[in-house]
């Protein structure tokens, strides 16, 4: 044990020779310290494939580490006790190829040979010259490495406003980059930190401080509680000149929360600090079981997108969490309390049980976007809980129709899978799959199953397979056989299922006949012969009626004397399934034009309308011939979401013969609304109308160009007072303006994003920049993506940005095919995945023969960069192949106006 020896700071100071407020570079290595008992060097076998053996378990860890913000240097000594299973004279363990293992010793058998595995996922051999027995060890290891400042994984640095700071994010298999260990979720074991730092920075981690002592040469040693057992992607320390906020205390234990901001940022806290609480309370009511840690602090990270579920230390990225007092922003309101309910989800899903491995993740993040969901609607049941979930699984199945889409439980067989294993399957389609479940069955019979889960698993780690049969076992005897196997229907196989149904009103009673297959869209290459066990509920005046749909066809008898006037075959769009009308072309259509559907069932009718018209089941024209409808209705996320949609033709399906019409067609549908709303908002207005104004002006502001000069006015005010634009609006004006701005106003925008040291401002100053539609600015923005005016990481946006303009698309594509390596060597490394989508924005076989050939060498380099490029190239294929059909059914409609 390390934890409260002081004699141990002495050997860490003289592995890295460090003194003062920042430690100079690390020395070179020292020679290998000698092995006494070893006579012949045993052979290094081969590493392991993905997984440790598993013939060593840890049991413990106490870890040291002296470090400053203002260096690149870490230098640690990690205590582990460890179980030995069987006989090996190999320990496997973890670490990062930035960490350099100095010695390794094994209390009772001596020093251990370093060996690190060649082209390996960071093993590190401990060689031994004899085999250790199965028992307890102690395995004392001492290293030293590098803090990196441009890349945001394990312990890092980063820079804000002039002040340096350290932070951690370790998920999914980086905390092997702060510390060696068995860096597999499986391994859940109680840490207990000890941190070296400057005398004048403050340090936090996941439990609470508990002593610290001042050291001779001006540093602080700071200890930190034993914490409850937690997989090592759950540690979490940060170090530098912080301010903290207290938030007060909540829960059953009167749990202590702070917020802590980087320096003269506490004021920004304010919103955070004032709703967390009430979040903790909502999922302690829920769950039944109190908060499990000591202590909850909030921390906001700069240059950090989204947030970490650190038990005690959960980190958000500053955007997320801070936002000026005196600027109410409802991005910030409801983007914050439905982030932290997310994370703070993840406490009792993901924290308190924790998954086995990989391909289970769901189990965290579906629970946690499902609670998440639940909780805000609780909390805030005005901001349209159930359309915002409609609008979320619309868009998943999208990708969901994808041949190389996941599945939510995908085997994990190379660390590409443990990268794209966080994406929107596993994160909207879980939690759409959880809901349907859980109206299914019942919320309470859910919540009291989900409850003793739970309390089976408490501060253990559980599999998809415990978790559906701790389920199971909770429900009642009619719906415990059929759970598990319809639930593993979704979880293990790929796909959105099409349910087609076909009402009959026969003397017996109204019924509905079911049949199902995959949903593919038009060009497909998948096969639609897969099948689902579906919940399938149905709405209709006056009633609901439910069945399990478990073969390929079956009957939904409604609970209805009478033929009903209208049928939805989604009841409060529950279901995870696509729906198609047999018979009736028009039913979709006469189900969207029904006000006495509720907003969140209209929304998914939309979606499916939508994916009907990609699968060649429907035409564009079904939709483009409602949206005059949709106009005048003026329900805001209807008219939204045909914004979106008739946005998206601009790219690939209006010829240029048609674009004037389409222009018409625009300004006639949008411009009025656009006009009323204006860019300004109005005195007493509600949040729908604030919301919707973005989306709406926006589009008309393209087909309007006094609403882009008006724009650029208000950019220029904006310039000299920020108040100028609401806070929210300022992305969008900022956009419209400079679309069609010239150099100067593109030379106004781009100094003033070298001037501010707002992370948030710079960022939209740079998007806005990269929407210029003149092909010379465009030429700027790329030439500026490269330079080193800015970081790289925030850079790059210009990137997408010139991609995104379809006169433009060509200059960035030729751009990143010929500075593909320039642009991505100051990026993380194994970066680069992200750049396929350039190449995404075209819809010919050219284009996509072209990106084939970039990047199929260059995407294996990317951290999940096959599937990223695999997707890419099949919405391409997709987008080719569905082109001639939409464009002829587009240009039908467009020819047909006057």
């Amino acid at each position: 044990m390390i934890s409260r020896n002081p004699a141990l700071a002495v050997i860490l100071i003289s592995l890295c020779a460090c003194a003062g407020s920042a430690p100079p570079p690390p020395p070179p290595a020292p020679p290998p310290v000698p092995n006494t008992k070893a006579t012949v060097a045993a052979p290094l076998p081969p590493a392991p494939k993905l997984r440790l053996p598993g013939n060593v378990r840890p049991k413990s860890y106490d870890v040291l580490m002296r470090m400053s913000p203002k260096s690149e240097s870490i230098v640690g000594k990690v205590d582990v006790a460890i179980d030995v299973t069987e006989p090996t004279n190999v320990l496997w363990i973890h670490a990062g190829d930035n960490l350099e293992l100095v010695t390794a010793v094994i209390a009772g058998r001596g020093s251990a040979r370093i060996e690190r595995a060649k082209d390996s996922e960071d093993f590190v051999g401990l060689v031994l010259d004899a085999p250790l027995a199965p028992g307890s060890y102690a395995l004392d290891v001492s290293y030293r490495g590098r803090l990196p400042s441009r890349d945001g994984r394990g312990a890092y640095r980063q820079e804000e406003r002039g002040d340096w700071y350290i932070y951690t994010q370790f998920e999914s298999t980086d905390a092997r980059r702060a510390f060696p260990c068995f860096d597999e979720p499986t391994y859940k074991t109680p840490f207990t930190l000890q941190l070296e730092v400057p005398g004048d920075q403050l340090a936090f981690a996941n439990t609470p401080e508990v002593a610290t002592r001042k050291n001779a040469d001006g540093w602080k040693t700071v200890t930190f509680a034993p914490s409850k057992p937690l997989p090592t992607y759950l540690v979490a320390f940060a170090v530098g000149p912080f301010e903290v906020v207290d938030a007060g205390k909540a829960g059953r234990n009167n749990t202590p929360i702070r917020i802590i901001t980087p320096k003269d940022r506490s004021a920004d806290a304010k919103y955070a600090a004032a709703t967390t609480g009430q979040v903790l309370t909502k999922l302690e009511e829920y769950f039944d079981i109190p908060y499990p840690f000591e202590k909850l602090d909030h921390i906001a990270v700069p240059q950090k997108g989204g947030a970490m579920e650190n038990p005690g230390l959960i980190t958000y990225g500053t955007a997320t969490i801070l936002g000026k007092p005196d600027e109410r922003s409802l991005r910030l309101e409801r983007g914050y309390l439905s982030i932290a309910a997310h994370e703070l989800g993840h406490i009792w899903f993901g924290d308190y049980v924790t998954t086995s491995w990989w391909d289970d993740i769901w189990l965290n993040e579906a629970f946690a976007t499902w609670i998440a969901s639940k909780i805000v609607e609780q909390l805030h049941p005005e901001w349209d809980g159930a359309v915002n979930r409609a609008h979320s699984k619309n868009g998943v199945m999208s990708n969901d129709a994808l041949v190389s889409a996941r599945k939510i439980r995908q085997p994990i067989e190379s660390r590409h899978d443990i990268v794209n294993s966080f994406d929107g399957i596993t994160y909207q389609k879980g939690g759409a799959v959880i809901a349907m479940m859980e109206s299914w069955i019942g919320e309470a019979e859910f919540k009291k199953a989900v409850h003793g889960y739970l309390q089976r698993h408490a501060y253990g780690v559980a599999t998809s397979a415990e978790f559906l049969a701790d389920m199971a076992a909770s429900l009642d005897e009619k719906t415990k056989a059929a759970f598990a196997p319809a639930f593993s229907s979704f979880l293990d196989q790929a796909g959105t299922p099409l349910v087609s149904t076909e009402l009959s009103c026969a003397k017996e009673g109204p019924s509905l006949s079911l049949a199902q297959e995959r949903y593919l869209p038009s060009g497909s290459a998948g096969a639609n012969d897969q099948l689902w066990k579906i919940p399938v509920c149905a709405s209709y005046p006056g009633g609901t009626s439910c069945t399990l749909l478990d073969g390929k066809t079956g009957t939904l008898k409604l609970d209805t004397k009478t033929c009903p006037a209208w049928v939805n075959p989604n009841a409060k769009a529950a279901g995870y399934y696509r729906n198609l009308f047999v018979k009736d072309a028009n039913a979709q259509a006469k189900l969207l034009a029904n006000k006495k559907l509720p907003p969140n069932e209209r929304v998914a009718v939309f979606g499916d309308l939508l994916a009907l018209v990609r699968s060649g089941q429907r035409e564009d024209a079904s939709i483009l011939g409602q949206a005059s409808a949709i106009a005048q209705e003026g329900d805001r996320h209807l008219l939204a979401m045909l914004a979106g949609y008739v946005r998206g033709l601009e790219g690939h399906l209006v010829s240029a013969e048609l674009a004037p019409k389409y222009r018409a067609f625009v300004r006639s549908t949008f411009l009025p609304r656009a006009q009323k709303l204006g860019w300004l908002p109005k005195k007493g207005e509600d949040d729908g109308t604030r919301m919707l104004r973005p989306t709406i002006v926006a589009l008309a502001a393209r087909h309007e160009e006094a609403l882009a000069v008006e724009a650029r006015k208000l950019t220029d005010a904006w310039l000299k007072d920020r108040k100028a634009i609401d806070y929210d609006l300022v992305p969008t004006v900022l956009d419209a303006g400079m679309r069609t701005g010239d150099r100067a106003h593109w030379d106004k925008l781009r100094a003033e994003a070298k001037k501010t040291n707002d992370r948030i401002e710079r960022t939209r100053l740079l998007e806005a920049l990269a929407r210029a539609e003149d092909p010379k600015l465009a030429e700027e923005n790329l030439k500026l993506a490269l330079a080193d005016d800015f970081d790289r990481r925030e850079s790059i946006t210009l990137v997408f940005g010139v991609a995104s303009v379809p006169k433009n698309r060509q200059l960035a594509w030729d751009f990143v095919k010929a500075h593909y390596d320039e642009l991505i060597a100051p990026l993380p490394p194994r970066s680069g995945a992200g750049l396929t989508y350039v190449a995404g924005n075209y819809c010919d076989a050219q284009h996509r023969a072209e990106a084939e050939a970039f990047f199929a060498e260059r995407a294996t380099r990317a951290n999940g960069g096959p599937r990223t490029l695999a997707q890419v190239l099949e919405q391409m294929s997709l987008c080719i192949a569905q082109r001639p059909a939409r464009e002829k059914s587009v240009a039908a409609f467009l020819g047909g106006l006057k």
